[in-house]
């Protein structure tokens, strides 16, 4: 087994301790050599009150004769100077120059005599003989020597350290940080051991492998026993090399345990224990080469992954040895990425890693958690990079041949969850939604597809947490698009060929379709003659239009994930499917035909469109229940509470209650929390009328308090309101008047509060006869009767504005409430009582040819008739 033996030489393995230049037995140490150069230290003499000697005397004239020239290194000429000038002082200064250099020489020759002992040691130790073998590998013969002196320079700072341990523990006794500061100041020397003897074994294995008949008896190795008890009676075969080199780890091990001990004069017990971290650096590479053995890698093989650069780096860095053993990185690549990959495999993030690598995912979250922002940003790179490792498409590492499948999915699983989990981390530490790059979904998810699948069949944890990941990612990002497509009436659907487009959404296609019922209707002649309406009809078709161009938003990067998805396999799959469920993404055959089965009738009761679309949007949202922040809806705090079921009566009670818990406190409460200004407002129905507007309104039209405020009775009292502010205004104050009535339609443009202006005053509409309780009215006519509410879209910002609507988490409807005590002062102007109107014919059969001969009444007592 030539090249085997030497390996225990140099102290390796010997149970006494080593004598070297910097200990007690060798002559003193360094604490000789630190007595040596205080001799040159030259310091001033100490001060006192007795008389100077001759030679401080002479010493103090020699110094003002001759300035700052030592007297060790003055020529004879500076000698004899000063001799012609102080001739009682001449031979003093020849005789004290003369002693001066022989002293100086005399410590140069120790100096000289104390590196050479350190050269030796050094060169002796077994880190000096790596360093040795390492340096004179190098091509670069300066590198080589530079790799050199800093090995050495290492060696004499750990020594003499150690020298000033060991007195430290002598003096005060050991205790654990002494303890663990001594493992860790032995492990510079203790790996290079290790490493020589890792080396000599392959070499052995490799004469094995040669000729498979040859064992290799340790009893006939000289001094390896006499080294290592342990090893007696050992023979070596190629089948049991593994096991043999394993108890050579062990014995090396107990036996540099005795001897760290002794050298520091404790027990092996007083000693304890070799740390795990000390272990990992002294044995990595050696449980490296058992770990191959096991797999009957060829030894030469298993030399030049040894011998590789990379390889040290990772043993050097604390890369986890199933690591080292699997994977060798490239001697050439991304520098920064070799960087992150490295630094997610040690330390603190390192650690993270491990826990999600036993698919400890809670756990790891939580240890991802305490990571430093700086460290997760690279830990995100490092793990993205691990995840390539593994999955076999990165530039920065290659996984070894011998690993097998199931193993390199656990490890591409562990690391996609890791870098995943860390988006999420970091998002949630920012308060932001967490989002995923393309480059991420390139390089992690299209090019690595064909894992996914073979990571969820070796650990079903997997495909959960990456579901959930990609889906929050997905999801957050369709409800951005969605979000501003609805302000323009559109949503993302899929169209053929699995491509994402924009469609119109249902309240689009309905809204389209009954303005082309009002086109058709107003071009037909029977509602006048066409040309006087013209205005009104081309706002019709510019607003068609415009409902009809679909968002120009690009979906490009939202097309791409939804591709790469698609080949994702079952995690692609159930991503989409819950995209596709929470979105309605499959929707784009159906909206069309569902919108023509739902499209209320276009008559002479309905809510003009444009009218209908504008209050809908920034006032009561198109329900006749709606109460402030719509808390009539389900979980609201006045769930239950449906306004158009309850009678005029019934809303003045609960609008004007202003005890604690009462709606009006409850939305004051809930303007202050928003920011606003605190005031009680009672906002109610499609129309928005808060308390006091609704008793004015109601009491100018005559409307006993058993009136329902129904759909027809909100839609009548909206109509008489609207008209009523509009009164005796041009149109500029109109619009004027409108905003004040409803502070939604601040938010609409002028164009817009034109065409509603229109609408309002034209003969396009009658809105329906609100239903008195107690009056015996008979059954209204079918056409006089109010349609179901017309659904709204949320209409496209104005002028490349933001859509004004309030958000889906809004705490109120779109327009902000009129406190209860500023009620527009135009809607008290010419008012007429209608109960005084409508006593001369209370008790006929109320027709609607009455109601029109009321109205006129009406308007000839405001001055408009």
């Amino acid at each position: 087994m030539a090249g085997f033996a030497p390996t225990f030489e140099s102290g390796m393995g010997i149970e006494g301790a080593v004598q070297t230049p910097l200990s007690p037995a060798a002559g003193g140490g360094l604490s000789a050599a630190s007595s040596l150069l205080g001799l040159f230290a030259g310091g001033k003499g100490s001060s006192s009150e007795r008389a100077p000697s001759v030679d401080e005397r002479n010493a103090e004239l020699w110094t003002k004769t001759m300035g700052d020239t030592d007297i060790a290194s003055a020529s004879m000429e500076q000698l004899n100077k000063f001799q012609r000038q102080h001739p009682s002082a001449g031979s003093w200064a020849f005789d004290a120059a003369e002693t001066m250099r022989n002293e100086s020489l005399q410590a140069k020759d120790q100096e000289i005599s104390i590196e050479k002992k350190l050269d030796e040691a050094f060169l002796t130790s077994p880190v000096g003989i790596v360093a040795s073998q390492n340096a004179a590998s190098m091509e670069d013969s300066a590198a080589g020597q530079a790799y050199l002196a800093n090995a050495r320079a290492q060696f004499v700072a750990k020594n003499f350290r150690t020298e000033e341990l060991t007195r430290e523990t002598q003096q005060y006794g050991i205790n654990e940080d002494r303890r663990t500061e001594m493992w860790v100041l032995s492990a510079f020397d203790l790996k290079a051991g290790a490493d020589v003897i890792n080396t000599a074994y392959v070499d052995a294995v490799e004469a094995l492998v040669l000729d498979p008949t040859q064992t290799i008896n340790f009893d006939q190795i000289e001094g390896l026993v006499t080294a290592m008890p342990q090893l007696a009676g050992t023979v070596m075969t190629r089948e049991n090399a593994p096991q043999v080199l394993q108890k050579v780890r062990d014995a090396y091990q107990e036996n540099q345990t005795r001897r760290v001990a002794a050298a520091r004069g404790l027990q092996p017990g007083e000693l304890g224990v070799m740390p795990d971290a000390v272990a990992k650096s002294v044995f990595t590479g050696l449980d490296a080469t058992i770990a191959w053995s096991e797999k009957q890698l060829d030894p030469s093989e298993i030399k030049k992954r040894l011998e590789n650069t990379s390889f040290n780096q990772m043993v050097e860095a604390g890369v986890p040895l199933d690591v080292i053993s699997s994977i060798s990185l490239a001697t050439a690549g991304n520098p920064s990425l070799q960087a992150a990959a490295m630094a997610s495999l040690t330390a603190g993030t390192g650690a993270v890693l491990e826990l999600y690598n036993s698919s400890e995912f809670t756990e790891a979250r939580r240890a991802n958690k305490d990571l430093a922002a700086n460290e997760r940003v690279r830990a995100f790179a490092g793990f993205s990079e691990m995840a390539r490792v593994w999955g076999g498409t990165s530039s920065v590492a290659s996984v070894y041949s011998e690993v097998n499948q199931t193993e390199k999915a656990l490890k591409f699983g562990a690391a996609t969850v890791a870098a995943l989990d860390t988006v999420m981390v970091e998002s949630e530490s920012k308060g932001t939604p967490a989002r995923l790059g393309q480059n991420f979904y390139r390089q992690n998810l299209e090019q690595l597809a064909p894992q996914f699948d073979a990571a969820i069949a070796a650990n079903p944890a997997f495909k959960p947490e990456v579901v959930k990941h990609l889906s929050s990612d997905l999801n957050v990002q369709l409800q951005d698009i969605n979000q501003t497509a609805k302000a323009e009436g559109y949503q993302v659907s899929v169209g053929d060929n699995d491509k994402l487009i924009f469609i119109p959404n249902k309240e689009t296609v309905l809204e389209v379709q009954k303005l082309e019922a009002e086109v058709a209707s107003l071009e037909s002649g029977k509602r006048g003659n066409p040309r006087d309406l013209l205005p009104m009809i081309n706002g019709y078709k510019d607003q068609i239009k415009e409902l009809q161009t679909p968002p120009t938003m690009d979906l490009k990067d939202l097309q791409y994930k939804w591709t790469v998805l698609k080949g994702l396999g079952e995690v692609g799959s159930e991503v989409r499917a819950i995209a596709g469920a929470e979105f309605n993404l499959e929707v784009g055959a159906d909206v069309a035909r569902e919108a023509k089965a739902v499209l209320a009738r276009v008559d002479s009761g309905e809510i003009p469109p444009t009218t209908a679309r504008l209050l809908d949007k920034y006032e009561g949202g198109g329900d006749y229940n709606t109460l402030f922040g719509f808390s009539q809806r389900s979980g609201g705090k006045f769930e239950g509470v449906n306004v158009s079921e309850m009678t005029i009566g019934e809303l003045k009670e609960f609008s004007g209650d202003r005890g604690e818990g009462s709606y009006g406190q409850w939305v004051k409460g809930k303007l202050k929390q928003s920011g606003q200004e605190a005031r009680v407002a009672t906002p109610m129905g499609r129309y928005q009328f808060v308390g006091t507007t609704l008793k004015d309104v109601a009491s100018r039209m005559g409307l006993s308090d058993s009136t329902v405020f129904d759909q027809s009775t909100q839609d009548a009292m909206f109509v008489f309101y609207a008209k009523d502010v509009m009164t005796g205004k041009d149109q500029s104050e109109k619009r004027v008047a409108l905003r004040n009535a409803w502070e939604g339609l601040k938010n609409a443009s002028n164009a817009e509060l034109d065409t509603m202006i229109s609408e309002i005053e034209s003969d396009t509409f009658v809105a329906g006869v609100p239903e008195v309780r107690t009056t015996k009215l008979g059954p209204l006519p079918d056409d006089t009767s109010a349609p179901a509410t017309s659904v709204r879209p949320e209409a496209r910002p104005v002028d490349g504005g933001s859509s004004a609507s309030a958000p889906a988490t809004s705490i109120r409807p779109e327009a902000r409430p009129k406190a209860e005590d500023q009620s527009d002062a135009s809607s008290q102007a010419g008012s007429v009582p209608f109960k005084q109107a409508l006593q001369s014919i209370s008790s006929a059969e109320t027709t609607p040819a009455m109601l029109a001969e009321l109205e006129a009444l009406v308007a000839k007592l405001k001055g408009k008739g």
